[in-house]
């Protein structure tokens, strides 16, 4: 059923409630992470494709990534992993959004 969201605009939570912090948010039985950016607020699943930590229990950093609080790997607005600490010429995944 997720799957079905994925193109179109569902509303989630008022914006306001979105602020420094993730937000986990439940949509169709899927845990997401809400958080804000330079550009906005993104949804991303809310689980790291490294060992399936959640992403909310992590932090936003100033540059507008959501860093997982196991290994600090970060993604991006768009779910791009931009950075992994301990090995930075690991293979990168991307999130689903």
């Amino acid at each position: 059923m997720f799957e079905g969201f994925a193109n179109v605009w569902t509303p989630l939570v008022e914006v306001r409630r979105v602020g420094r912090a993730p937000l986990r948010v439940m949509l169709a039985g899927e845990a997401l992470v809400l958080f804000r950016h330079a550009e906005g607020v993104s949804a991303l699943l809310d689980r790291c494709p490294h060992r399936g930590a959640a992403l909310s229990l992590g932090q936003v950093c100033a540059d507008g990534t959501i860093e997982c609080p196991f290994h600090g790997w970060r993604f991006d607005r768009t779910g791009a992993n931009v950075q992994v600490p301990l090995d930075p010429g690991a293979r990168r995944e991307h999130l689903d959004r």
